[in-house]
């Protein structure tokens, strides 16, 4: 049984954990697993952080002064990274941030707008300063509650990975779910669990070590301009394949049709979906034969 906080009640088989980051179902089940004594003491920690974004909105823009706006299908953005060590937040340090950003340039206008021209057309209740952090939870189930997306897997937001991840969990979760029995007990809920975290795990740790390269890329620091010369001195061949590795995890559902796997990079082995079809077909196979061999009734 669930409770929520306009003191409803819902009861189910299953509680799926996907709230975001700071997930209030994660918290409730990792509470009961430390007062059992069975939560890793890494879960217990809190999530680390090394980026900090600025967030804003204008109030409407002038054409005149802003003539990108009149684009059709424009889609200039512009990212400005740094690494901001100040602890304090609210906003005295969105207030802060606005000032160490304000001169940095930004490609449209007359040539030579900058960041700052965009802070003084907000409002300061629409500025904020936000920290993205980032932590790989080990704990993703217990007893009938399980997590998927950010509840569980927070990755840095430079892979731009998280949205993808946590409907790539859906999907495998849901191929289980999908072929349970209809009075499922826990030790059947802890087999499909640990199947579903079982192939999703090392997916989000190859999307993590892909996340981590990618703010090494964009930082200022001499560990980025190391990694950024590197990259440019690299084969094309090497590049290629790791925009392929990060493009073969395509996963399916098995109880829809399934989609033609086409192009030049073949999807990655998907065991959830090529075990819940087998569980499917032996199903239907059974049940046209308890069909076939039921008496007619004759007219």
């Amino acid at each position: 049984m669930v409770r929520t906080s306009d003191k409803g009640t819902y009861e189910g088989d299953i509680l799926v954990g996907a709230d975001g980051a700071y997930s209030a179902v994660r918290q409730s089940m990792y509470e009961k697993l430390c007062k059992e004594g069975k939560l890793p003491s890494s879960d217990n920690k809190p999530m680390r952080f090394k980026t900090v974004a600025l967030i804003g909105q204008t109030f409407p823009l002038s054409p005149e002064e802003f003539p990108e706006l009149l684009r059709e299908d424009n889609k200039t953005t512009s990212k400005a990274h740094d690494s901001f060590r100040n602890s304090e937040w609210g906003p005295e340090a969105a207030e802060q941030m606005c000032k160490d950003v304000k001169d940095i340039p930004f490609k449209g206008g007359n040539g030579n707008l900058t960041i700052g021209d965009l802070i003084e057309r907000s409002p300061k209740d629409r500025l904020t300063k936000v920290v993205f952090e980032e932590k790989i939870f080990s704990t993703w189930y217990f007893g009938r509650t399980v997590l998927l997306g950010d509840s569980k897997s927070k990755l840095h937001p430079a892979g731009g990975m998280g949205a993808a991840t946590a409907i790539q969990d859906a999907v495998t979760l849901a191929n289980w779910i999908n072929v349970l029995p209809g009075d499922v007990g826990e030790d059947d809920l802890a087999k499909v669990f640990r199947a579903y975290k079982k192939e999703r795990l090392p997916e989000i740790l190859g999307r993590n070590r892909i996340s981590q390269t990618n703010a090494a890329l964009l930082g200022k620091t001499v560990q980025g301009k190391a990694a950024r010369y590197i990259l440019n001195n690299l084969p094309k061949w090497i590049i290629e394949k790791a925009a392929y590795d990060n493009v073969r995890s395509r996963p399916q559902v098995s109880f829809l049709p399934l989609v033609e796997d086409v192009g030049k990079v073949p999807a990655s082995p998907q065991p959830s979906l090529a075990k819940t079809l087998e569980i499917l077909r032996k199903r239907e196979k059974a049940a046209a034969v308890a069909a076939m061999a039921s008496p007619v009734a004759s007219v």
